[in-house]
């Protein structure tokens, strides 16, 4: 009698064990099908699958381009010389140069849209830079310098000072447009300075014993030395030296 007691315990016992594990085991299948399905739904919303395109700045500048979302300031990204290439989603979008913007730029998913700007070059450049303003505008773009003698600009038209005489040029897109200034020397300039004037009488430079060189514009200009004026012409690229008496 206790040997069938046993015997039935013994079964009930195997009966409800299997039965748990099938019960566990049936979730455990479930959770894992969601699970799975719960990553794949992540993974279709990953940035990396977005829609997008890229935009190209070709010659970008040192600094970089800032890309904005168009009509804003909002600053989505950064092109530059070390990173020419950026993806973007789809949209209209304006990009910064010096301080105006390249307006409308659309970017198409899975296209590149390459913008090309021109530059401007000034050879034998002052330290203290030379202003460079849009011609239409009046707004000073940046400067170039001894130190940053090249900028990329807008295709449009331009002037590029020296101290006050304007030289205008025309930025082609794809093109450097390279200023060559005539440069004037006197060494061993007086400390208190030689005058440079240009053809209407109005100071235009100077060069000292702290700067005894300077660069300018072709045009003809007259060189305080000596007590007296001397007249003197200035081509492109030109380097002119004087001596004290």
């Amino acid at each position: 009698m206790r040997s069938k007691i046993l015997f039935g315990v013994i079964v009930a016992v195997l009966v409800f064990g299997t039965a748990a594990c099938s019960k566990k085991k049936t979730a455990t299948d479930d959770l894992g099908t969601l699970s799975e399905g719960t990553e794949d739904a992540q993974a279709d919303a990953s940035p990396e699958d977005a829609p997008r395109g890229w935009l190209e700045v070709k010659g970008a500048g040192l600094e970089g381009q800032e890309v904005r979302k168009a009509g804003t300031s909002e600053r989505v990204e950064l092109i530059s010389v070390t990173r020419s290439v950026v993806p973007l989603p789809p949209g209209t979008y304006d990009v910064v140069f010096g301080r105006s913007l390249w307006k409308g730029v659309v970017i198409v998913e899975g296209q590149t849209t390459a913008l090309q700007p021109g530059w401007i070059s000034v050879a034998h450049a002052s330290l203290e830079g030379h202003e460079v303003v849009e011609e239409a505008s009046g707004i000073v773009q940046g400067t170039v310098s001894a130190l940053k003698d090249t900028i990329a600009l807008i295709p449009g038209r331009y002037v590029v000072m020296f101290g006050k005489l304007p030289w205008p040029v025309e930025v082609r897109a794809g093109e450097t447009m390279t200023l060559r200034p005539g440069t004037v020397e006197v060494p061993y300039a007086d400390v208190s300075g030689h005058r440079i004037y240009d053809r209407s009488g109005s100071v235009v430079g100077e060069v000292s014993s702290i700067r005894s060189s300077i660069p300018l514009p072709p045009g003809d200009y007259e060189l305080e030395l000596g007590g007296t004026r001397v007249p003197f012409s200035l081509r492109e690229g030109e380097a002119r030296k004087f001596e004290r008496e």
